[in-house]
């Protein structure tokens, strides 16, 4: 399609002096208004058999402002074909939804009516001109004047028949207008509504789908904990079983007078485990309960209880079951690589300071030891001297015997020094003061726990 390049004034003026059909067309800044301009593309110039002048205008400059003056334009995107007296032929609009040949349809059918009024207009103008001159002759002044009257009333109805239709064209393109509207606000709340559903689908599906994810972590859990538990349970039995063998041993040697072998610990597996639950008993009783990571060295476990503060001085970790004290070397492995996983319990041994045996002699012991000598040594001679003569030796003889038979049992004791029989209610126990080993000195509890 060819536009004109003038103003709108030019183009009008142009389009009357021609005799020629007049084209307005106003673009919208939306999609509509590319739609219309794509269909205009397509428009070939030989599609009008009559010459005509087509605009092209933009929504919101001053030619479209200056148009809408005297050509209302209530809806946008929209096409104006106009005669050359003004009036508007059709007026083409994108309310419903146009497609080539509808358009197409739309400006033939204007062309045609344009075409068609124009040539009923020269005819009807011819014939009045050769009446008028047959009676031109007779009545000359009243020709005149009643073709005056008829072109006066002829534009007056045509200016009310066209007022009214531009009314009617107003009003059915405000409700066409209002109709579009309310069916897009329709459309809007139908499309918000398919949001919401959606939303609201998704978030039930997620809510199941974390429901699941912590369904798993809680069977995962409680499957750590069946194991855990599994191997605390396995652990408690094998202890009670080798202090059951212990026992069974220490009867059987001091039944049989021989030397108790223990049995030998059962050989200890490393549990696969993540981590590792420790409970620690301190020598005044109570509790640390600490959680390590199973590749974490057992020394980290040395350095919590020395900033505990609790413990003071040396001490050592031991093992509950099977007894074990644990080496310097033996602070440096993992908890996995000493058995302890999942979960184990230690006892803190204090290390006490070795006391000496040696009293250290007091300086005033010669001297008290010399006037003892002096002063208790001629007595005991007088004694005996005095003794001899009233024959008091055979006391002295029975008190001698007497002596020694005081004495054999004490050789016997001497013989069993290491030992002593202890005593509580009906149960006694053989216990030796020269083995110093941690069995005997630790104190039970009545769940074969130890504690110092």
């Amino acid at each position: 399609m060819q536009w004109f390049a003038g103003s709108v004034s030019t183009a009008i003026q142009v389009s009357r002096k021609n005799n020629a059909l007049f084209i307005v067309f106003i673009e919208s800044k939306n999609a509509k208004g590319e739609k219309m301009r794509e269909l205009w593309d397509k428009i070939e110039p030989t599609l009008f058999d009559c010459a005509f002048v087509g605009i092209h205008l933009m929504e919101g400059d001053e030619a479209a402002k200056q148009f809408a003056q005297i050509y209302p334009t209530p809806v946008l995107p929209a096409s104006y074909i106009i005669d050359n007296l003004g009036k508007p032929i059709e007026v083409i609009t994108l309310l419903k939804d146009l497609d080539y040949d509808e358009f197409y349809s739309k400006l033939d059918r204007a062309a045609k009516a344009f075409t068609a009024g124009k040539k009923a207009g020269s005819s009807s103008r011819s014939a009045a001109h050769s009446s008028g001159d047959i009676q031109q002759a007779d009545q000359p002044s009243t020709s005149k004047q009643s073709s005056s009257s008829n072109t006066s009333a002829l534009s007056l109805e045509e200016k009310v028949e066209r007022a009214k239709r531009l009314l009617e064209e107003k009003k059915k393109a405000e409700e066409e207008a209002a109709k579009l509207r309310e069916k897009e606000r329709e459309l809007e709340r139908i499309n918000e509504g398919k949001l919401a559903q959606e939303a609201l689908k998704k978030r039930e599906e997620q809510a199941i789908i974390d429901a699941a994810a912590q369904r798993r972590r809680d069977k995962i859990e409680a499957e750590k904990e069946r194991q855990r538990l599994i191997a605390q349970i396995k652990a408690d039995r094998e202890e009670r079983e080798y202090r059951e063998r212990l026992a069974r041993h220490a009867d059987t040697a001091s039944a049989g007078d021989m030397p108790a072998q223990p049995p030998p610990p059962p050989k200890m597996e490393p549990i696969p485990s993540d981590r590792c639950r420790v409970q620690v008993r301190l020598p005044d009783g109570d509790n640390i309960v600490e959680e390590f990571s199973s590749s974490d060295c057992l020394n980290a476990l040395m350095e919590l209880i020395r900033q505990d503060g609790r413990v003071r001085g040396a001490f050592s970790l031991a093992q509950v079951y099977p007894r074990k004290v644990f080496t310097e070397e033996e602070l440096q492995k993992s908890y996995l690589e000493l058995c302890l996983t999942p979960s184990c319990t230690l006892l803190v041994i204090q290390k006490h300071p070795k006391t000496s045996n040696i009293i250290a002699a007091s300086p005033f012991g010669g001297v008290f030891s010399l006037i003892s000598m002096l002063l208790i040594a001629p007595l005991q001679y007088i004694y005996g001297v005095v003794a001899g003569w009233f024959g008091w030796g055979s006391g002295s003889g029975s008190s001698s015997s007497s002596n020694q038979t005081r004495q054999e049992p004490k050789r016997q004791r001497e013989h069993h020094d290491g030992a002593t029989v202890r005593r509580r209610g009906n149960v006694t126990r053989l216990h030796n003061t020269n083995d110093d080993s941690e069995d005997d000195n630790a104190n039970w509890n009545g769940n074969s726990t130890q504690f110092l």
